[in-house]
């Protein structure tokens, strides 16, 4: 997880699964953030919660709390994103093709006859 913050500071793409290679976990910037920080796991908080906050040089902090499980007030620009974020990660797995395919089953979930027609749209081809 520090990694993956770590990424995300530094404006590489978390969402591609390109991303995740020794090359990067090697780059001096990412390693020094990375082993600045400190990840505490909250007991009671909902999975969906997550709290951050920087020390800067000078002392200044700044703290951010975001909640995934709540929606957007734009629920197209969520839906955007979402989506936008499933191409990148299933695309390179199952191809154009095959993430269209799953694409289209999981738009199409609650009148599926049964559940293996998202399992056979999940596999590669």
């Amino acid at each position: 997880m520090r990694q993956t913050v770590a990424m995300a500071l530094t404006g590489v793409d978390t969402a591609n699964l390109d991303s995740y290679n020794e090359a990067v976990t090697q780059e001096p910037r990412i390693k020094e953030l990375r082993d600045k920080m400190a990840i505490e796991f909250q007991p009671h908080w909902a999975h969906s919660l997550a709290e951050m906050a920087i020390q800067l040089d000078d002392g200044t902090t700044i703290e951010v709390t975001h909640d995934s499980g709540i929606p957007w007030a734009d629920l197209e620009k969520q839906r955007q994103a979402i989506e936008t974020k499933f191409d990148s990660l299933v695309t390179p797995l199952l191809g154009p093709a095959g993430a269209r395919r799953l694409h289209d089953a999981i738009e199409r979930i609650d009148s599926l006859d049964d559940v293996g027609e998202l399992v056979r749209a999940s596999a590669k081809n």
